[in-house]
């Protein structure tokens, strides 16, 4: 287990199943780091992995509401996942996507 320093955060990134995995990162990081971290944890390849921040209470403008009533955040990859408003504790749903074969 790695240590935590005060600038980490905690974010519960979810299956659609219903699995859920606590990440500790760095509140610098970007979501391809977030990415990175959940990859190293589940074993899948970080390409295969797409994430959306689940809003609670602080929807903001350009939040998208999903077909199963959640409202989402679509977040940029390379961008600090704090500057995107990922608090301690914010939950991501990911799924497993694969790429076809051409």
């Amino acid at each position: 287990m790695t240590e935590s320093s005060n600038n980490d955060i905690n974010v519960i990134a979810r299956t659609i199943t219903g699995k859920a995995y606590t990440i500790t990162i760095d509140q610098t990081a970007t979501v391809d780091d977030l990415k990175e971290k959940l990859s190293d944890e589940t074993c899948i390849p970080v390409e295969n992995i797409s994430l959306r921040l689940i809003c609670r209470d602080n929807a903001q403008i350009g939040d998208v509401k999903y077909p199963d009533g959640t409202i989402g955040r679509l977040l940029n990859d390379s961008k600090s996942l704090v500057g995107q408003g990922v608090v301690n504790g914010s939950v991501f749903e990911f799924m497993i996507m694969f790429k076809r074969k051409k």
